[in-house]
């Protein structure tokens, strides 16, 4: 499979933030779901996607408590 690393930065805290890789195909059906808790010092993330039918990974980094994005969502390709 292929791997994917994100990384987010330093200014988030220990169990303040969720990071999720959710791979798309090309009809843009959700083919699967990752996620990490983000730690502070952690200098990337590393998913390895599921689907060898993936033709888009979306990025998401959403807030803990009230599932609020952080950032704005990123795709790639």
């Amino acid at each position: 499979g292929v791997s994917l690393t994100v990384s987010v930065g330093a200014e988030y805290r220990n169990g303040t933030a969720l990071l999720f890789a959710a791979e798309y195909d090309a009809d843009g059906r959700l083919l699967a779901v990752q996620s990490k808790p983000v730690k502070s010092g952690e200098p990337g993330y590393a998913f390895k996607l599921q689907s060898t039918g993936t033709k888009v990974v979306k990025c998401f980094l959403l807030n803990t408590k009230t599932y609020a994005p952080l950032t704005e969502p990123f795709s790639i390709r």
